[in-house]
């Protein structure tokens, strides 16, 4: 005898293997089973899955019935016992066990119509059976989803008033919020997104249930938000702060204009110390935001020895105008400036323009966003536009033309054109021959930041005081030429709208002066004239 070891047991006999025992006691199926291929066919039909997992001998009454058919039926199965077989399974009535066993049923009629040599037209009923067995699946889906809702809606009706139930509840390492097992939201940021909410009343049901996780797990959340580096925050381009990729403040308007203050956007910190302890780290995040962004205007590398009054008055209005202003505005500041302090302030990327005096170091793309979030956030209007690279001119209908040089633009008939690029084209113009037409060429084209014949290039050439130049005579146009320009009139007219392209901020036009009105004289011959001197005598 061999010496028994509990490490070894006997395997449980095979599905297929119980059915064709049970089969080989009925006197039929052994009549039927007669010779070689017909024992061949009978295990054939045994391997058929049981997926309802009944009693062996339940599934062995279908086997019987399939392999009596094929014997009797010249080895096909009748079309008409197949369509009922089939059909009575076609309901999404009942309860969660009825629909998972009509599904396990339907399924095993599904291999069942695999079998093409057992069955006629076997492709329209695998058709057939794989639609009864989707809709079941769905059907099943909405019973367990409707049981799953039903249980969590007993658990919140368990919490229900200041007291309630003492409930399990936790927020896990992903932050799933769960309540006795039930995943009712997660932490997005700061805040808390509850799962199928159906309507309002259920989405307050689900914050009151996952209050007490919530709370709990305040402290730990504002803890990893203040012990997070800079490189876990970032600011989108419509001026939101993220944490973790999630948005959970803004800028508001501050104390100043280079001062905005960090406001938390939706949360669920119901303590506030905790709320403004988050704040605070935000705030931290948005000054170094700020001050990384704006350095040359915030924190200028230069020796204060070097700055007299005239210069930090020149940075103080360089700051109002948040890096930027007409000359005119500075003439009497810069015409004040020591030799020195202008020496120190080039270094420092200050550019003093014909037009335009501005901090070269703010014409980054990124600087320039970052202008448009402090300007957004101080007059509480949205974001402008900005692309993600560097753009010589931007569409001058984004913002208003008061907000363009505020960013580092200054309009320019459809167009804003960036202020160095101001600087540039103004330079190139005067040291242009008059009596030479200006072409509108690939590279006049880039240094405004428009593609080579761009319809804007003409409102631009516009506004500069030029014209399309005449073809000249028994000439016709070659489209693959650049366009030519000429000075739209060479009288007093186009000297002031020269002047008013230069300076921006000049009055367009001056008013005339009032002329006296001249006496007129009477006709000494005529009777008004006698009268008057009859008067005169008395």
């Amino acid at each position: 005898m061999h010496p028994k070891l509990e490490e070894l047991s006997r395997a449980r006999d095979a599905s297929d293997q119980v059915v064709l025992a049970a089969l080989m006691r009925d006197e039929e199926i052994l009549t039927r089973a007669g010779s070689r291929d017909r024992v061949q066919l009978l295990w054939d039909v045994c391997q058929v899955p049981d997926f309802r997992k009944v009693m062996p001998d339940h599934h062995a009454m279908l086997i019987g019935r399939i392999f009596t058919y094929l014997v009797d039926k010249d080895g096909r199965l009748p079309a008409d016992w197949v369509a009922e077989q089939i059909e009575r399974l076609n309901r999404i009535d009942g309860d969660i066990d009825t629909l998972t066993a009509r599904l396990a049923h339907i399924r095993t009629w599904t291999y069942i119509t695999h079998r093409v040599d057992w069955i006629d037209s076997a492709a329209d009923w695998q058709a057939r059976t794989r639609q009864i067995e989707d809709a079941l699946s769905d059907a099943l889906h909405h019973r367990l989803t409707d049981r799953f809702v039903d249980k969590r809606a007993a658990v919140l009706g368990r919490s229900k008033g200041a007291e309630g139930a003492d409930l399990l509840s936790a927020v896990t390492k992903k932050g799933e919020v769960v309540v006795e097992g039930h995943v009712v939201g997660h932490i997005e940021g700061l805040s808390f997104a509850p799962h199928d909410a159906a309507d309002r009343r259920e989405a307050k049901a689900l914050l009151a249930a996952a209050h007490r996780a919530l709370g709990e797990d305040a402290p730990r959340r504002v803890k990893a938000l203040e012990e997070s580096p800079d490189q876990d925050f970032g600011m989108t381009p419509e001026g939101r702060i993220t944490w973790r990729g999630r948005i959970i403040a803004r800028p508001d308007k501050g104390d100043s204009l280079l001062s905005p203050r960090a406001v938390l956007l939706s949360h669920s910190l119901t303590d506030d110390n905790l709320a403004e302890r988050a704040r605070l780290r935000v705030q931290q995040f948005l000054d170094g935001f700020m001050g990384r962004r704006l350095k040359p205007l915030l924190a200028p590398d230069i020796d204060p020895s070097q700055m007299d009054a005239a210069a930090r008055g020149l940075m103080y209005q360089l700051r109002e105008g948040l890096g930027a202003l007409t000359r005119k505005q500075a003439a009497d500041t810069v015409e004040a400036l020591s030799k020195p302090a202008q020496a120190s302030l080039t270094k420092i990327g200050l550019r003093f323009g014909r037009d335009w005096i501005y901090l070269a170091g703010l014409m980054d793309i990124k600087t320039v966003r970052a202008r448009a979030i402090l300007w957004a956030a101080w007059t509480g209007r949205p974001v402008p536009d900005i692309p993600n690279s560097s753009a010589p001119s931007l569409p001058r209908d984004r913002v208003a033309d008061a907000v363009w040089p505020m960013l580092g633009y200054a309009p320019l008939g459809p167009i804003a054109l960036r202020l160095d690029r101001w600087e540039q084209l103004t330079a190139k113009l005067r040291h242009h021959p008059r009596k030479t037409p200006l072409l509108g060429d690939g590279q006049f084209c880039t240094q405004i930041g428009l593609p080579e014949k761009d319809p804007a290039l003409a409102g631009v050439m516009r506004a500069l005081g030029f014209k399309p130049a005449p073809l000249k005579e028994g000439t016709e146009e070659i489209l693959s030429a650049p366009p030519a320009f000429i000075p739209a009139s060479r009288g007093r007219n186009a000297k002031r709208k020269a002047a008013q392209v230069a300076r921006p901020d000049a009055p367009k036009t001056k008013a005339p002066k009032a002329r006296r009105p001249v006496e007129a004289r009477p006709n000494p011959d005529s009777p008004f004239a006698v009268l008057k001197g009859l008067v005169s005598r008395k």
